[in-house]
Protein backbone atom coordinates (compact mmCIF):
# COMPACT_ATOMS: atom_id res chain seq x y z
CA UNK A 1 0.00 0.00 0.00
CA UNK A 2 2.32 2.30 0.82
CA UNK A 3 4.56 1.69 -2.62
CA UNK A 4 0.45 2.30 -4.48
CA UNK A 5 0.90 5.67 -2.52
CA UNK A 6 4.26 6.43 -4.11
CA UNK A 7 3.53 5.55 -7.36
CA UNK A 8 0.42 7.54 -7.19
CA UNK A 9 2.12 10.59 -6.19
CA UNK A 10 4.77 10.26 -8.94
CA UNK A 11 2.13 10.00 -11.44
CA UNK A 12 0.26 13.30 -9.80
CA UNK A 13 3.69 15.18 -9.69
CA UNK A 14 4.59 14.27 -13.65
CA UNK A 15 1.17 15.04 -14.89
CA UNK A 16 0.87 18.88 -12.84
CA UNK A 17 4.48 19.41 -14.98
CA UNK A 18 3.00 18.39 -18.07
CA UNK A 19 0.38 21.04 -18.24
CA UNK A 20 -3.00 20.06 -19.31
CA UNK A 21 -3.68 16.11 -19.60
CA UNK A 22 -6.44 16.22 -22.08
CA UNK A 23 -5.28 18.69 -24.37
CA UNK A 24 -7.44 21.40 -25.98
CA UNK A 25 -8.64 20.95 -29.57
CA UNK A 26 -10.59 23.09 -31.86
CA UNK A 27 -12.43 22.05 -35.09
CA UNK A 28 -11.62 23.99 -38.31
CA UNK A 29 -14.10 26.51 -39.56
CA UNK A 30 -14.83 26.35 -43.66
CA UNK A 31 -13.56 29.66 -44.23
CA UNK A 32 -10.81 32.22 -42.77
CA UNK A 33 -10.66 35.50 -44.36
CA UNK A 34 -8.71 36.97 -41.65
CA UNK A 35 -5.81 35.78 -39.66
CA UNK A 36 -6.45 33.06 -37.16
CA UNK A 37 -3.95 31.21 -35.01
CA UNK A 38 -5.17 27.66 -33.63
CA UNK A 39 -4.94 27.62 -29.70
CA UNK A 40 -5.21 24.31 -29.20
CA UNK A 41 -3.31 20.70 -29.20
CA UNK A 42 -5.32 19.33 -31.87
CA UNK A 43 -7.16 20.57 -35.00
CA UNK A 44 -10.39 18.83 -36.33
CA UNK A 45 -10.65 19.03 -40.10
CA UNK A 46 -14.11 18.03 -40.89
CA UNK A 47 -14.89 19.98 -43.85
CA UNK A 48 -13.09 21.52 -46.91
CA UNK A 49 -11.48 24.20 -45.42
CA UNK A 50 -10.50 27.51 -47.72
CA UNK A 51 -8.28 30.50 -46.48
CA UNK A 52 -8.94 33.05 -48.85
CA UNK A 53 -6.63 35.81 -50.48
CA UNK A 54 -7.11 37.97 -46.96
CA UNK A 55 -6.60 35.03 -44.24
CA UNK A 56 -3.59 33.52 -42.66
CA UNK A 57 -3.87 30.38 -40.63
CA UNK A 58 -1.63 29.98 -38.28
CA UNK A 59 -0.86 26.37 -37.02
CA UNK A 60 1.95 26.84 -33.71
CA UNK A 61 4.65 24.79 -32.82
CA UNK A 62 2.74 20.75 -31.44
CA UNK A 63 -0.11 21.36 -32.87
CA UNK A 64 -1.87 17.94 -34.69
CA UNK A 65 -4.08 18.82 -37.76
CA UNK A 66 -6.30 15.83 -37.82
CA UNK A 67 -8.51 15.39 -40.85
CA UNK A 68 -11.91 13.56 -40.19
CA UNK A 69 -12.44 12.03 -44.10
CA UNK A 70 -11.12 13.07 -47.37
CA UNK A 71 -11.09 16.83 -47.25
CA UNK A 72 -8.75 19.64 -47.79
CA UNK A 73 -7.45 22.68 -46.96
CA UNK A 74 -7.22 25.13 -50.28
CA UNK A 75 -4.87 28.02 -49.45
CA UNK A 76 -5.73 31.60 -51.38
CA UNK A 77 -4.18 33.14 -48.45
CA UNK A 78 -1.07 32.12 -45.94
CA UNK A 79 -1.25 28.80 -43.74
CA UNK A 80 1.51 29.17 -41.36
CA UNK A 81 2.80 26.03 -39.72
CA UNK A 82 6.25 26.33 -38.01
CA UNK A 83 6.77 23.60 -35.94
CA UNK A 84 10.38 23.42 -34.21
CA UNK A 85 12.83 20.21 -34.18
CA UNK A 86 11.37 19.68 -30.45
CA UNK A 87 7.60 20.50 -31.20
CA UNK A 88 7.31 19.26 -34.70
CA UNK A 89 3.58 19.86 -36.52
CA UNK A 90 2.05 16.94 -37.55
CA UNK A 91 -0.59 16.72 -40.51
CA UNK A 92 -2.66 13.44 -40.45
CA UNK A 93 -5.93 11.11 -41.03
CA UNK A 94 -7.54 9.83 -38.50
CA UNK A 95 -8.60 7.07 -40.74
CA UNK A 96 -5.62 5.86 -42.73
CA UNK A 97 -7.12 3.86 -45.08
CA UNK A 98 -9.66 7.07 -46.44
CA UNK A 99 -6.88 9.37 -45.86
CA UNK A 100 -7.32 12.88 -46.95
CA UNK A 101 -7.50 15.53 -49.69
CA UNK A 102 -4.12 17.86 -49.04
Amino acid sequence: MKNLHKILFLITTILLFQGNVFGSSYTLSPEYNNNYTVNADTAYVDSDVTIESTGNLIFPDGTVVIFNGNYKITVNGTLTATGTLVQGILFTAQNKDIGWGG
